[in-house]
């Protein structure tokens, strides 16, 4: 499960908690913590302690995890790792030769061209239609 990596342990706790539909108060006595503890974990102020946070998660009826997992700075491995056809085009790069790799990006080139080409000519075969589809059904309505 991701957590969003905005939101804090009080606002996650508070939404939690307004999620159970229930007010600091009732948490509080549910969870047997102190309502000036429950409100400062949910205004950031303190964190509170494991045996606090299991009385909590059990009280909102959600997993520890759910409850405190923290937001991570860093990405996740699978995020930093390219595609695997991109890895074998960065291993076949770093074995070419320089006139290899001249090549291969006078290619590249030369196919976005092509590309651009192409693609100019399908957006215009789509206006195309779409003008005689509105010709079409403008002599229908008449």
């Amino acid at each position: 499960m991701k957590a969003a990596t905005t939101e804090t342990l009080g606002q996650r706790l508070a939404r939690l908690r307004a999620a159970a539909n229930m007010t600091q108060d009732e948490l509080a006595d549910k969870a047997s913590v102190a309502v000036a503890s429950m409100r400062n974990w949910e205004q950031d102020h303190r964190r509170p302690r494991a045996d606090a946070a299991l009385r909590l998660a059990r009280a909102l009826s959600v997993t520890m995890e759910e409850l405190l997992v923290l937001p991570s700075s860093r990405p996740s491995r699978s995020d930093l790792q390219d595609p695997p056809g991109v890895r074998a085009l960065k291993r076949a790069w770093a074995r070419a030769k320089e006139g290899e790799r001249q090549e291969f990006l006078k290619f590249v080139k030369q196919e976005g061209a092509n590309t651009r080409q192409a693609e100019g000519a399908v957006a215009s075969k789509a206006r195309s239609s779409r003008d005689e589809l509105k010709k079409k059904s403008g002599k229908k309505g008449k």
